[in-house]
């Protein structure tokens, strides 16, 4: 970060990144629309639409918050992922003592885990593709676009708040799942210290990469452990 920026060389660092973020949520808002006015006008798309709403959020989050800016940031030559940043090995071991901590509360509250019970059935294969496209845009925009972006303009620690800020806002309604098990205040600390642990490590090198393929296989692997 060059000290000596000035205000209007801030504009400019931040003004590619607002940019891109109206972007991705004005796509995200106006294809959530679009499912919903197609749904009232088709007699049976509405009901198809009813049944697959969540599905259809997660789509709609997955192309507004990787598709979406991993193309915007390849067509400006940013690159769609950042090279220096290889390090699989820590974000392995952050999102291991995740699991470890979320999984091993299963064994105090065994129904607040219904949700993640699968069999091995088509149903489950659908719900595991749409899982990793879920996690995969919340870790690379957060990551990869928020912090990726920010880190030349403001520093590393500006850009952690930045992202921590984007990681919380991404993570809303974990906060709403988690009351019964740690209450509000307990999912709030929660996310918070996840955000701020991930956001460090991403700062010293963690492949975006990695985080995005061990949240998909922490949540995984909550569901195997619930359906045993």
């Amino acid at each position: 970060m060059n000290k000596n920026l000035g205000a209007r060389e801030l504009w400019q660092g931040f003004a590619p990144l607002l940019l891109l973020v109206a972007i991705s949520c004005a796509s995200y808002f106006v294809l959530n629309f679009l499912f919903s006015l197609f749904g009232n006008r088709v007699e049976w798309l509405e009901g198809w639409l009813e049944e697959r709403g969540a599905q259809l959020r997660i789509f709609a989050s997955f192309f507004s918050f990787l598709v979406l800016p991993a193309t915007i940031l390849a067509i400006r030559g940013r690159g769609v992922f950042q090279d220096k940043k290889t390090n699989w090995l820590f974000p392995f071991i952050f999102y291991l003592l995740v699991f470890l901590l979320a999984g091993g509360f299963y064994f105090v509250n065994p129904d607040f885990y219904y949700g993640f019970q699968q069999d091995l059935s088509p149903s489950a294969i659908f719900w595991l593709v749409f899982l990793a496209i879920r996690v995969f845009s919340v870790d690379y925009f957060t990551k990869r676009v928020v912090q990726g972006e920010l880190e030349p303009v403001i520093g590393p620690y500006g850009a952690q708040a930045f992202q921590l800020v984007a990681w919380m806002v991404g993570h809303v309604y974990e906060v709403v799942w988690l009351v019964p098990l740690w209450g509000y205040a307990g999912g709030i600390i929660f996310l918070l210290v996840t955000g701020v642990a991930s956001g460090y490590i991403y700062s010293k090198g963690g492949s975006v990469q990695a985080f995005m393929v061990f949240h998909w296989l922490m949540n995984v692997g909550i569901a195997i452990l619930v359906s045993l």
